[in-house]
């Protein structure tokens, strides 16, 4: 356990009662922290690993027809569990191998020696994204081994709970994601510097994205997000989402995104900055903590005017977190808006996005100016 009086004060006042982690790598990295620090907190595990950030990105499948809208707060050219395992110093095991047999030997190492492991794999080859997206959907889970079977239990932490999986399925969901084949991360160790993890965290937040898809990421993305919406030509909404189905779906994964992220992570990270305020001495923190819990209720108010739960029709839509998700009797029925109705819908959505899109800047370059000071 690290020496410094101030971490137990901090976790304890951050932990928080949810029971779904915000992001796949938030509930790993709180799951392996627990036996080394005790309990933890999404707004923790967010702001070591980089803080909230921005991906937006809008999908076409002409051959299908279908679209779908990824949105999300959790950037990985921002954010990340490796990049917080390393500020706090506890890599225990990073390790990556085109060979299968060899992932299968350095998981069952670690397993026998008591530990839980975060492993890089396909969501829906282990069924925890849409079997559509088979080889499209990484994702991040805890393996332990399953009590009383042959089993290995895997969880994302957004899941209804852990799933039991035999192991060539999860080799097999292990290899399919080219760009983190067979990754593996344990944890061990003490935290020697928890000012200097929490300000390299808080640093990774100031910086924002660092490469990653050119208009899709970073407040540059956030703010072609807001222009879409309601513009004309290539990769507007008006393009990528054609009809009634396709808009449907992409409101339908606004909203989810947002509030299944509870702001898009900005609350969470307003609940960091609170805390490395402390950890810091740098009470300016708590006015960009201010500023962040603000931008939540901004994108939360977004999220709602993108399904208005007055509006009959839209009601049954907002039980759904995805495009993938809806049946054919929510996805085929006309959209419950007039054209004009539809147009001033898109405007409003344009315009809320365009000030979030301002505020983020003003809010990432005070946090910038803070940690100069």
């Amino acid at each position: 356990m690290t020496s410094c009086p101030r971490l137990t004060l901090s976790l304890s006042l951050m932990s928080d009662a949810r029971r779904e982690a915000l992001h796949p790598e938030i509930a790993a990295l709180s799951h392996l922290l627990k036996p080394i620090w005790g309990d933890t907190s999404d707004a923790f595990a967010l702001g070591v690993s980089g803080g909230a950030g921005f991906l937006g990105v809008a999908f076409r499948y002409e051959r299908d027809d279908f679209s779908n809208l990824h949105l999300t707060g959790w950037n990985p050219f921002q954010t990340g569990l490796v990049a917080a395992a390393e500020r706090l110093g506890l890599v225990r095991e990073l390790h990556e191998t085109g060979s299968r047999r060899k992932a299968v030997k350095v998981l069952a190492t670690e397993f026998a020696e008591g530990r839980a492991v975060a492993l890089w794999v396909d969501g829906a080859t282990l069924g925890l994204a849409p079997a559509s997206l088979a080889g499209m959907a990484p994702t991040v889970v805890v393996a332990t081994p399953a009590a009383g079977s042959d089993g290995i239990e895997v969880s994302d932490g957004r899941s209804s709970g852990p799933v039991v999986v035999d192991l060539l399925a999860l080799t097999d969901a292990r290899s399919r994601i080219r760009s983190h084949r067979h990754r593996l991360l344990s944890l061990a160790g003490t935290i020697d510097d928890l000012p200097g993890a929490v300000r390299g965290g808080l640093a990774s937040t100031a910086v924002g994205a660092v490469g990653g898809p050119k208009g899709n990421s970073g407040p540059e993305g956030l703010a072609a997000f807001a222009e879409r919406i309601d513009g004309t030509g290539r990769g507007s909404w008006r393009e990528v989402f054609p009809t009634d189905r396709h808009l449907l779906g992409a409101l339908v994964s606004l909203r989810a995104a947002v509030v299944g992220e509870d702001g898009l992570l900005r609350r969470a990270q307003a609940a960091f900055e609170r805390h490395a305020a402390d950890v810091l001495d740098l009470s300016a923190l708590g006015t960009i903590a201010d500023e962040h819990d603000a931008l939540a209720d901004g994108w939360s108010a977004l999220a709602e005017a993108a399904l208005p739960a007055d509006v009959p029709g839209f009601a049954v839509a907002r039980e759904f977190t995805s495009a993938f998700e809806l049946p054919a009797s929510v996805a085929g029925t006309a959209l419950p808006l007039t054209e004009d109705e539809l147009d001033a819908l898109l405007a409003d959505l344009a315009a809320r996005a365009t000030s979030l899109a301002e505020a983020e800047d003003r809010t990432l370059e005070a946090l910038r100016a803070t940690l100069r000071s």
